[in-house]
């Protein structure tokens, strides 16, 4: 076969193959345009939305902190507001649920001396006073100054009878808190009891000028009795 009846052959081939495509083309065209194609068109939409959803900058994005995914917060509870719900109820008389919350603060901060000390004052009141006394010790390890503790845990060798611990803890607490009127008047009692009358009125007294009335009311009765032994010496 000759060179030009060769470049003929694929001049015409060329020819042809670019008539077929323009045929096609334009039958593409013709469906487009007349066929209904909008599921083929809704399903193009669609998978570029899909993807588009699933592009990593977004799922980086949100990762990272910029546009943080959904997420159930649990609310912490503070020892502070467990020991203000224990003392509400422990104004009510709900010694038993009280006593719970105070231990519950506890738990969460173990160095609080008032969720200690509000156990304490709770078990008391429950006529408990071995786990009482203990309570309000630890408050007063926790926190040495703690002379609210130190007047209870006085209070609680007082009434067990154990006068020279009783005096120590008073006699502490007052370093502490020189207008501690209530100190003063239980102080005047452990005078009293062991056989110290003047110191016992002086106590008393002191109480009544501090504002505490029963301080006041003693302090008339030791003088009264003051009187009646001297009168009777007489």
């Amino acid at each position: 076969m000759s060179k030009g009846a060769k470049k003929g052959i694929d001049f015409t081939a060329a020819v042809f193959l670019v008539l077929i495509l323009s045929m096609a083309i334009g039958a593409g065209y013709y469906a487009f345009k007349t066929l209904d194609m909008q599921p083929f068109k809704e399903w193009i939409q669609s998978l570029a939305e899909f993807k588009n959803s699933f592009s990593l900058p977004r799922i980086v994005g949100e990762f990272a902190g910029k546009k943080p995914l959904p997420s159930i917060r649990q609310e912490t509870v503070s020892a502070r507001s467990l020991i203000q719900k224990g003392y509400e109820l422990y104004q009510k008389e709900r010694l038993d649920p009280a006593l719970e919350a105070f231990n519950q603060a506890i738990d969460i901060d173990p160095k609080n001396p008032e969720a200690y000390y509000w156990k304490g004052r709770t078990l008391v009141r429950k006529d408990q006073d071995t786990p009482a006394m203990d309570a309000f010790k630890q408050a007063l390890i926790i926190r040495p100054d703690y002379w609210e503790a130190l007047d209870n845990i006085g209070w609680l060798h007082m009434k067990r009878g154990e006068y020279p611990q009783s005096l120590s803890c008073l006699n502490r607490s007052l370093e502490l808190k020189p207008d501690n009127s209530w100190a003063y008047y239980n102080r005047s009692f452990l005078h009293k009891k062991t056989g110290n009358s003047e110191m016992a009125l002086k106590d008393a007294e002191k109480a009544c000028q501090l504002g505490y009335q029963k301080g006041c009311q003693i302090a008339q009765k030791y003088r009264d009795t003051l009187k009646t032994g001297k009168s009777s010496r007489n």
